[in-house]
């Protein structure tokens, strides 16, 4: 359904960007429609591990942030082969 909406709105902002008087020119609609496609998708996702999934990303974070201290710790030796 996105793409449909998204592809609809693109094409009619075109045409009336076309058109005598318009402010907009159709290089604008582009680029307004390729930032509206991007802020749809990257607030969809952090939208959902916001609401749905925030309790799953607290958990790793704290697992990854204590694997990646000790592996720190042990690469403290330098061969010297």
């Amino acid at each position: 359904m996105y793409l449909v909406a998204f592809a609809a709105g693109w094409f009619l902002a075109r045409l009336r960007a076309k058109k005598p008087g318009s402010t907009w020119k159709p290089v604008d609609v582009d680029d307004f429609m390729f930032f509206c496609m991007l802020g749809t998708i990257l607030g969809g996702r952090l939208g959902y591990v916001l609401f749905y999934g925030l309790s799953y990303w607290a958990e790793r974070s704290l697992v990854s942030a204590q694997g990646a201290r000790t592996a720190a710790c042990r690469f403290t030796a330098v061969s010297s082969a």
